[in-house]
């Protein structure tokens, strides 16, 4: 899958757009992750309608995407009306990201996307 790119620190990014369940598009961390306190804010937000469920994990490869490992499990984004907040410190820019779903139930929306903010 094509990367979405490179999150950038104080902008809000589309990092996760599906329709069934399964893994996200790849993405990078900002570099000053590896610096800094590594917060990546996370909102889901359903399309056209409500969400009933979602929960994500935070995978990551350090081969180019060839292999995937969970970084963080259960990132629970259900209602979309709230932000969570995952722990990445560290993490830098040198490796891909994804999200993969585990629990995925739209509701009445016809699609979920999950926006992410590095700070």
């Amino acid at each position: 899958m094509p990367p979405f790119g490179k999150l950038d620190r104080g902008f809000p990014t589309k990092i996760f757009d599906r329709t069934v369940a399964g893994s996200g598009d790849q993405f990078s961390l900002p570099p000053e992750s590896g610096r800094y306190m590594g917060r990546l804010i996370l909102a889901a937000r359903p399309q056209a309608g409500t969400l009933t469920a979602l929960v994500v994990n935070l995978e990551i490869s350090v081969d180019g995407g060839v292999t995937w490992v969970i970084l963080i499990t259960g990132i629970n984004l259900n209602t979309g009306a709230t932000t969570v907040t995952a722990d990445v410190s560290g993490a830098g820019n040198g490796l891909l990201c994804r999200f993969t779903s585990t629990t995925f139930t739209l509701g009445t929306a016809t699609s979920v996307q999950i926006w992410g903010h590095a700070g």
